[in-house]
């Protein structure tokens, strides 16, 4: 899929599909203008292969790889990482190992938790849980401008809140260290 975006090599994101309740492929779509990586958790692939994108990696239990590989033939090469049934995060820790560290992660379903996936030993964590995009802050610091109107929700030591944004402008949240900001997609 081509783009209009210019990314350096090494810096792409690597889009995560976890589960699609809600997600489209039209939400997708807009996902994939930064050329990520794309990998699929074995229980969304069927989802995923009807939209005829060519997917670069598999997150699949070892019972299942004989299985998926077959019928994954005609998207070779893959990157195949297995993972034991529950253990998605593992999965995802596997990646970040492989030197994927910027991770964008759909999970529609709510397999894994805020706090789990701030454990990640990766350098970003997004979360796409649709129609809200999460962003993992590590540093106690978050900046953007944003105009009136707009409201972000916070998710800090098991507390959520929301916040109105008054006025047109760069908007900055101090916490302690990590915690959410949910942006509407």
């Amino acid at each position: 899929m081509s783009s209009h975006h210019f990314v350096k090599d090494g810096q792409e994101p690597t889009l995560v599909i976890i589960s699609l309740a809600s997600a489209s492929f039209e939400h997708i779509q807009t996902l994939l203008e930064w050329s990520p990586k794309v990998f699929v958790a074995d229980h969304a692939l069927s989802s995923v292969l009807q939209w005829n994108i060519k997917i670069d990696g598999v997150m699949v239990q070892p019972l299942e790889v004989q299985k998926w590989r077959q019928e994954l033939r005609d998207q070779e090469p893959l990157q195949w990482v297995e993972y034991l049934d529950g253990s998605m995060l593992d999965a995802l820790a596997a990646l970040s190992n492989r030197n994927h560290q910027k991770l964008q992660i759909v999970d529609d379903d709510r397999i894994l938790t805020f706090s789990d996936l701030q454990d990640l030993p990766c350098e970003t964590v997004t979360l796409i849980r649709f129609p809200q995009r999460w962003s993992l802050i590590r540093v106690g610091k978050w900046t953007k401008w944003m105009p009136a109107g707009t409201t972000v929700s916070l998710i800090w030591d098991s507390k959520t809140t929301e916040h109105t944004m008054e006025i047109d402008g760069s908007h900055t949240v101090e916490l302690p260290s990590p915690f959410w900001v949910g942006e509407v997609l």
